[in-house]
């Protein structure tokens, strides 16, 4: 079946906040997605006529801002609160998963957040947007659902894998360059297994941040609302997790030796330390280093292989994290959760 036109898409009736990557509101290959599901329940799907597409726009009913959703969800509104639900459910999906690592956990745990949404909306301030808050209950619920099992099969010890640098400064061992390795083979083999079990052993305030920033993609500013931290505290916690990430694959491509090795330079002298660059990295990545410092740690890199190698493969760990969100909700766990949803459950009145 053809793709339907995204400009024939109804665009939705709510929209609930800053981002549209975990689901806050839908973008155009979201609504793409969701209009095959409504195909594949056996509702048909009727392409607009360019003439009456223009009819339709004025005929629409005009989307409600989130003072309105949240007015009639504190009135008891079901049919709000299941179009509230079904926009977030695959974002929060995702981010259940992301942290639990676990399908049944995820679901278990969408499910309580959905109720105390319900149960909380009275409480609910907006000092931050409707999406922005049921991420953070999102987050509680699953770290509650984690701390509330004992942790099954091996886990990582983490900070072995953290860099190591000599007194000057200078990496402690040679760098391992696996950032040519393609991301396909790396997500369907064992080094994909090995970095979702090392998400599984990152402690919990590294998973969350790691899951909503790299696997999720939401805007820093944004999980620094929904955690209640700052934006600095998010990107130390960020780093060190994708520092850690990085040197379980270093470790996995080094007992392998599917990787080259980088050879440091000890004649050139430059403004930071390989260990502080190290350090800038997450801040050179976001964009959020002065342009004097981004020039020097460009030259920095263009004439040390050891970091530009290590810049590489801390990039290349991100991408990998990204590559391992679930796309979709599996299939039988979307069944459980839209039999959850139809079902209402506890609706204030």
């Amino acid at each position: 079946m053809a793709p339907p036109d995204p400009s024939v898409l109804d665009p939705g009736l709510i929209h609930l906040g800053e981002s549209s990557r975990a689901g806050a509101s839908l973008d155009f290959p979201s609504r793409i997605r969701c209009a095959h599901r409504l195909a594949g329940h056996g509702l048909e799907l009727r392409p607009v006529h360019p003439h009456n597409q223009e009819k339709q726009r004025r005929e629409r009913p005009r989307a409600m801002d989130q003072g309105q959703v949240i007015t009639k969800m504190r009135l008891g509104d079901s049919q709000v609160y299941k179009q509230v639900m079904e926009e977030m459910l695959p974002g929060l999906y995702r981010l259940a998963y992301g942290i639990t690592q676990d399908p049944m956990e995820a679901q278990d745990a969408v499910q309580d957040a959905l109720v105390s949404m319900i149960r909380r909306i009275g409480d609910f301030q907006e000092r931050s947007s409707l999406a922005t808050w049921l991420y953070r209950i999102t987050v509680n619920a699953s770290l509650d659902r984690v701390r509330g099992r004992r942790r099954r099969g091996e886990t990582i010890p983490i900070e072995e894998f953290l860099p190591r640098f000599t007194e000057e400064g200078r990496y402690a061992e040679e760098v391992v360059d696996w950032s040519d390795a393609p991301l396909d083979r790396l997500l369907s083999s064992e080094a994909a297994e090995r970095i979702q079990q090392a998400i599984a052993s990152l402690p919990e305030e590294q998973r969350v941040v790691l899951v909503m920033k790299d696997m999720e993609e939401l805007a820093l500013s944004e999980i620094a609302r929904a955690l209640e931290l700052s934006i600095p505290a998010v990107k130390s916690r960020l780093h060190r997790a994708r520092l850690a990430l990085r040197g379980v694959l270093a470790s996995y491509f080094r007992e392998r030796q599917g990787a080259s090795v980088t050879q440091q330079n000890r004649r050139r002298r430059h403004k930071h330390t390989c260990q502080e660059l190290v350090e800038l990295l997450c801040d050179y990545l976001e964009g959020d280093l002065p342009q004097e410092d981004r020039n020097e740690l460009d030259r920095h890199m263009r004439e040390c292989p050891p970091c530009m190698a290590f810049l590489k493969t801390y990039r290349r760990t991100a991408q990998i994290c990204k590559g391992l969100r679930p796309e979709d909700i599996p299939p039988e766990v979307r069944e459980r959760l839209e039999k959850f949803l139809q079902r209402g459950p506890s609706w204030p009145s």
